[in-house]
């Protein structure tokens, strides 16, 4: 087993859902490398058993680096890109909870935008005799259903929709995108 939370970590988002219900909530107590089980207080008709298990991909605690979460989670995209495919990462939690630094970065840390846009174009730079790449960039915020543009100055006031093209399947309608040829682009524009 190589999961990364130990007894007793915490999850605040879920005592809080569990608090804002009226149920008692105790640490974390079983742990496995993709699955985690809240236990309950009393055991009660609502849950069958005293805990409930929550299944994800990976596990990190608290403890792990940006670059370990990168290169369990996003380096088996890169190679998928390069064959044309679109990726998407996706970073979901609770207000403070560190999506913005686990993405971002800082400069003696980098961000998980940072570490994709490095492996991205050296493997493109190592694939450029054999292929020809063009790389097209969106950057957007989803919060409160409501998806924003945030390469538009005015992002704030950006509303994407989710649509249906017959020809490239679901697709942001609207949605800025720019043609970039070296990480500098890149940089510039998420600055």
């Amino acid at each position: 087993m190589d999961a990364e939370l130990s007894p007793g970590d915490h999850f605040a988002e879920f005592f809080e859902s569990a608090k804002s219900t009226g149920q008692s909530c105790k640490p974390v107590t079983q742990i496995s490398h993709h699955c985690f089980t809240l236990m309950h207080g009393a055991h009660n008709m609502q849950f069958r058993e005293p805990g409930m298990r929550y299944f994800f991909d990976r596990i990190f605690s608290k403890m792990s680096t940006t670059l370990t979460v990168y290169q369990n989670t996003c380096t088996q995209l890169i190679k998928s890109v390069i064959e044309g495919y679109n990726a998407c990462v996706f970073a979901y939690g609770t207000t403070g909870s560190g999506k913005t630094y686990t993405m971002t970065g800082l400069p003696e840390t980098p961000g998980i935008d940072f570490l994709i846009i490095q492996d991205l174009f050296n493997l493109i730079q190592e694939q450029k005799s054999e292929k020809v790449i063009s790389l097209k960039m969106s950057y957007v915020e989803i919060y409160n259903e409501v998806i924003r543009d945030l390469l538009l100055p005015n992002c704030k006031d950006t509303f994407l929709d989710l649509r249906d093209d017959p020809d490239k399947g679901i697709i942001l309608a609207g949605v800025t995108e720019f043609t970039v040829q070296d990480p500098k682009d890149v940089i510039n524009l998420l600055n």
